[in-house]
């Protein structure tokens, strides 16, 4: 049974008081075009993490319309590496969920222990106007040209060969895939690592 209840009110204390790691300073916000295509590659956000202990930490960053999770990105971080950092939520990301800004970047500083993450500190900024049309993102770009291919000569074609432009806007890996079909009726598939 319950014999009575009191509140106590503590002194105030400051960030870094105690033991741990927090989120400090006001996060920024940019749109940088790395590739020089005149399209934003995506929203850099640059921050600073306070810490009195030495530790491996995660930021994920969360593109947020309302309470809709648009786009996400991630940083890894160890306090030796010092305390400012940013992450990329990535412009192909924002573009497909065709949502125009202003946004809110929610920052969620998580602690590694071991295999699990232990959340630590959450922050907020809010982002400039931006349009999701406005960034670069991966797409196909015509005209595209099509060849039918009889490499044994005997009059029947082995296969379809179709020739298409890519815009990619960032270094990496891509899949191209390809559907054959004769209207609702399907013909085959292909895909190819790019």
């Amino acid at each position: 049974a319950m014999v009575g209840h009191e509140t106590y009110v503590t002194s105030t204390f400051g960030p870094g008081a105690f033991e741990g790691a927090g989120l400090v300073g006001t996060p920024m916000e940019s749109a940088p075009d790395m590739n020089g295509n005149g399209m934003p590659d995506g929203i850099l956000v640059e921050f600073e993490i306070a810490t009195t202990q030495d530790g491996d930490f995660c930021v994920m960053g969360e593109l947020l319309s309302s309470s809709y999770v648009i786009a996400s990105g991630y940083t890894y971080i160890h306090t030796g590496d010092g305390a400012s950092s940013s992450l990329m939520i990535p412009g192909s990301s924002i573009f497909e969920g065709g949502v125009d800004g202003p946004y809110t970047v929610r920052l969620t500083l998580l602690l590694l222990v071991g295999w699990y993450l232990e959340d630590i500190d959450v922050s907020e900024i809010d982002t400039a106007a931006y349009l999701a049309s406005e960034f670069d993102h991966a797409c196909f770009l015509p005209p595209f040209a099509e060849s039918t291919v009889d490499m044994d000569s005997d009059g029947q074609i082995e296969y379809v060969d179709v020739e298409v432009g890519f815009n990619a806007p960032a270094a990496g890996s891509y899949v191209v895939e390809g559907t054959l079909s004769q209207g609702a009726t399907y013909v085959g598939h292909t895909w190819m690592m790019m």
